[in-house]
């Protein structure tokens, strides 16, 4: 074998075996070779693209450019172009790279960030504003101790227990949802009392209007504060976006128990229910009228799946949110 036709063998496999895309043109823009990436980025069958139209890229240098399948899908596609000569004659080298999947990274990257910055703008608004209520109580109960009564001390010590309860809220919110599981070892499920565990002080949460309709023995299999996360932040969303009365029940299903909670507000516009459990998601309406970080229905539905349950929402009738937690029945 002749030192020529082992180097041809060679640049063959090389330009085989490359996943980038390579074309050969010519001055006529007429595609004269195209390696077998080049036609998988085209979709293409081998050796369908030679003879083919691609005009001449006029630049020399990086640019993207959209790609358009034979099926009408769109790739976005790195081009680098180099004049050059091949066998004597004027032709291009064109190397094509799919960015597509990257570009995406990109942009979900952006987007994330941006969330994170107005979440982080959001939270620090419901901090301080939370913290300058509790600073205000405390300040009347020191100030005024002497002429206040024993009740006027509770409702003060029981005020100030509310708002600090909605600060570990917060914060443990902002934990669960920045890891993949709420806990590294996953849920610790164990037959539980629903009405015991999560809705029994549904009162502290300072919400009005919250009608329950849960047996007093109705147990499920879930993970104590997973299922405190879930009712609270069914609820406090109720409250924040819904109107009253907020409704609480739970009934057993076969081998499940369904929690609904429900409200008489306007409901989720239609366009925006395919998007309600993502994270960060709000509609655009009520991101301008009500502060809120977009986490709590994230939450809902992430720590559900983690029970082995499932959320889901339903508008209520006449008018009205409704969503319904499903959970295993101990």
């Amino acid at each position: 074998m002749s030192a020529e036709s082992t180097s041809a063998e060679l640049l063959a496999k090389l330009l085989s075996s490359t996943p980038d895309g390579l074309l050969l043109v010519d001055t006529e823009g007429i595609i004269q070779y195209a390696n077998p990436a080049a036609e998988r980025l085209f979709e293409r069958a081998t050796g369908t693209l030679i003879g083919q139209p691609f005009g001449l890229p006029h630049v020399v240098g990086i640019r993207d450019i959209e790609l358009v399948r034979d099926d009408g899908s769109l790739r976005t596609v790195e081009m680098r172009p180099i004049e050059t000569t091949w066998e004597g004659d004027p032709v291009w080298v064109i190397a094509l790279r799919d960015t597509t999947e990257q570009r995406q990274d990109q942009e979900q990257l952006q987007i994330r960030l941006q969330a994170n910055s107005e979440l982080t703008h959001e939270l620090a608004h419901e901090l301080g504003t939370t913290l300058a209520v509790i600073i205000g109580f405390a300040g009347t109960y020191e100030q005024r101790w002497e002429q206040l009564t024993d009740e006027q001390r509770r409702d003060l010590f029981h005020r100030i227990g509310v708002h600090a309860r909605r600060i570990q809220r917060m914060l443990r919110r902002m934990l669960l949802a920045d890891t993949t599981q709420a806990r590294p070892s996953g849920p610790d499920t164990r037959p539980v009392e629903l009405w015991e565990v999560a809705l029994s002080h549904l009162p502290d949460l300072g919400v009005p209007s919250v009608q329950i309709d849960c047996p007093r023995d109705l147990r499920v299999q879930a993970d104590p504060a997973y299922l405190d996360e879930i009712v609270i932040n069914l609820v406090e969303n109720a409250a924040k976006y819904g109107a009253a009365p907020i409704t609480v029940s739970a009934r057993r299903v076969g081998d499940v128990v369904e929690l609904t909670v429900a409200d008489r507000g306007p409901g989720v516009p239609e366009d925006f229910v395919p998007r309600l459990f993502e994270r960060y998601a709000r509609p655009d309406e009520t991101a301008r009228r009500t502060s809120g970080s977009g986490l709590g229905l994230y939450l809902v539905d992430k720590l559900a799946r983690a029970l082995g349950g499932s959320a889901r929402y339903e508008p209520n009738q006449p008018h009205g949110a409704c969503f319904v937690v499903t959970l295993p029945a101990a």
